[in-house]
C-alpha cells in the first residue's frame, strides 16, 4: 500500500508541468519617466539650494544620452565597486531607450523644455534625466542619471537609485556625483 502511494505521488509530480517564472527585469519597464522621480529630484535640488528661489526649473521633456564612460566612472567611484562587464553592457544598451518625462504638480515649478539651449535658457536651471539603467556596481539596483545646469553650463550630476519592491520601483537616496561637465 505504501509503495503504491509513493508511486502515485512520484507519477503525479512528474506529470505536472514545472512552474516557470518570468525573468525579473533589471530596470523599470516604464513607458515614461513618472513625475514622482521629478519630485524626489526636486527635494534634493531644494536641499542643495538649486532652484529654490521660487522660479521655474526647466526639465528636458525626453530622456537624454547621459550615460557615458565618464558618468559610469563617477558612478563606480560613488559605489566603491568594480564593474561587471555584462551589467555595464546592459546599462549601455538600456541607455539607448528614449522616454518622455512626465511633469506633474509638485514642490518645484517644473517647466518642460525641448532641449538645453544656452541661447534661449541661459538664465534658468535645467534638469536632464537619462533612461533607467541597471547599476553595474550594485546588483539589486537600477537608476537614472540627472544633470542639472544653468542653461547648459556648470552642471551638477546626480544618481537617482531605484530599488524594486514587488512590482514597483521606488527611488532611494539621491547621490551627488563627482563629474566634470560633459
Amino acid at each position: 500500500m505504501r509503495i503504491a502511494a509513493v508511486l502515485l505521488l512520484l507519477l503525479t509530480s512528474c506529470a505536472t508541468a514545472p512552474t516557470t517564472t518570468a525573468p525579473v527585469p533589471l530596470t523599470p519597464e516604464w513607458e515614461a519617466i513618472p513625475s514622482g522621480i521629478l519630485e524626489v529630484l526636486c527635494r534634493r535640488l531644494t536641499s542643495d539650494a538649486i532652484g529654490s528661489g521660487g522660479g521655474a526649473v526647466g526639465i528636458v521633456s525626453r530622456t537624454q544620452p547621459l550615460i557615458t564612460s565618464s558618468s559610469l566612472d563617477s558612478l563606480q567611484n560613488a559605489y566603491f565597486g568594480r564593474g561587471n562587464a555584462g551589467r555595464t553592457a546592459e546599462a549601455l544598451s538600456a541607455a539607448e531607450r528614449m522616454l518622455p518625462v512626465q511633469v506633474g504638480q509638485g514642490s518645484c515649478a517644473w517647466r518642460a523644455v525641448e532641449s538645453v539651449d544656452p541661447n534661449r535658457y541661459a538664465d534658468i536651471m535645467i534638469a536632464e534625466l537619462s533612461s533607467p539603467i541597471p547599476n553595474p556596481y550594485e546588483r539589486r539596483e537600477a537608476g537614472l542619471f540627472a544633470r542639472v545646469s544653468l542653461g547648459g553650463r556648470d552642471a551638477s550630476w546626480y544618481w537617482i537609485p531605484l530599488e524594486r519592491k514587488g512590482d514597483v520601483w521606488a527611488p532611494g537616496h539621491i547621490r551627488p556625483l563627482d563629474l566634470t561637465d560633459r
